[in-house]
């Protein structure tokens, strides 16, 4: 199973259409339906339902969903220990629509700058669908939850003790509460 199909199915379900999928991952459209339609015969069973211009995952979808994210960490983490590089994980953030645009780019750019090699990837949502991804586990196994005013980060253990240690030296977090 070739894990570039894996990773369009899953940047496909994240964007909800195949088109911004394709921009996103630098590709044509076309190209992204070929993949998910290779990776659908190859696993056998529908995994997404185009609709117009979005797309809507199947049961079969949902069922393996999970999986191929972890397939895909797994994939970038064995691709950084080939390249002796050392993996700093994944950093996944939560932020609202209106944050894409104002708060999330100078955090990418001071993030990207300090440590190129990190893995981060960005989901945007009402805060009440990233409240209820953060209770219901979509976020994972094993890791803990950090929020700032409009973003919500999803962090290994360990990276937490780090970064809440460098923002109380920097007066961001609020030891009131």
């Amino acid at each position: 199973m070739d894990v570039r199909y894996v990773e369009s199915f899953v940047t496909t379900v994240d964007c909800g259409s195949i088109a911004e999928a394709a921009r996103r991952l630098d590709m044509t459209s076309a190209a992204v339906a070929a993949r998910l339609k290779a990776l659908e015969q190859g696993l056998g069973a529908q995994l997404v339902q185009r609709s117009g211009r979005s797309v809507r995952l199947t049961a079969a979808g949902l069922n393996i969903l999970n999986s191929a994210r972890v397939m895909l960490r797994e994939a970038r983490d064995l691709r950084a220990l080939a390249n002796e590089k050392v993996s700093l994980g994944e950093l996944r953030l939560g932020t609202f629509v209106s944050a894409l645009t104002t708060v999330l780019p100078p955090v990418l750019r001071h993030l990207y700058e300090k440590h190129p090699n990190l893995s981060v990837s960005v989901v945007s949502n009402a805060s009440t669908e990233l409240c209820r991804m953060v209770a219901s586990g979509d976020t994972g196994n094993d890791w803990n939850v950090v929020m700032a005013t409009a973003l919500l980060a999803m962090l290994p253990p360990a990276a937490v003790v780090i970064l809440m240690q460098r923002w109380f030296v920097k007066g961001l977090v609020d030891t009131e509460k």
